[in-house]
């Protein structure tokens, strides 16, 4: 089954706004006087060994979606939460996200998604599995098939 786990980063200087797609938990100052911030990262896990899990971000790029002028459109597809409905803003098709969208089930009533929450196939994290994550979801299984099809299209046909 695929799971959509969430993770903590704790990064230095604080926010970047390029951490698009996560959810600042804190943002503190250390005993050097540096902004430490920590966020929550939501993934969707392709692939699991003995050690690690390979993941895709789950990004809303400041709650713009793919419309992000940095962003490459055909790389993503529209994440959702079951009971909700997919929406892909006015123009992201047009840029070029035409992938059928992902849904997921939740784990428990209190869990969201950004209305512009993507799912970014064109990026791989590799996560090692001691790491402490909460899972928010599943892949419903008549998307899991979909799911690793377009990682693996965008990895080159390497599944």
């Amino acid at each position: 089954m695929l799971r959509v786990p969430p993770t903590i980063d704790k990064s230095a200087k604080g926010p970047k706004t390029s951490e698009v797609g996560s959810d600042v938990v804190s943002v503190v100052v250390d005993s050097l006087g540096e902004r430490v911030s920590s966020q929550i990262h939501r993934f969707v896990i392709v692939s699991v060994d003995d050690t690690r899990v390979k993941a895709c971000p789950v990004v809303t790029y400041s709650g713009r979606g793919t419309m992000d002028p940095s962003c490459v459109a055909a790389e993503h597809a529209v994440i959702y939460l079951s009971g909700t409905s997919p929406m892909p803003f006015e123009g992201e098709v047009k840029k070029g996200m035409d992938r059928d969208p992902i849904e997921v089930e939740p784990v428990d009533n209190g869990v969201t998604l950004q209305p512009a929450s993507r799912i970014r196939f064109g990026r791989t994290y590799t996560i090692d599995r001691d790491v402490e994550v909460k899972e928010i979801g599943l892949v419903i299984p008549e998307h899991m098939e979909r799911v690793i099809r377009y990682w693996g299209e965008e990895q080159g046909g390497v599944e």
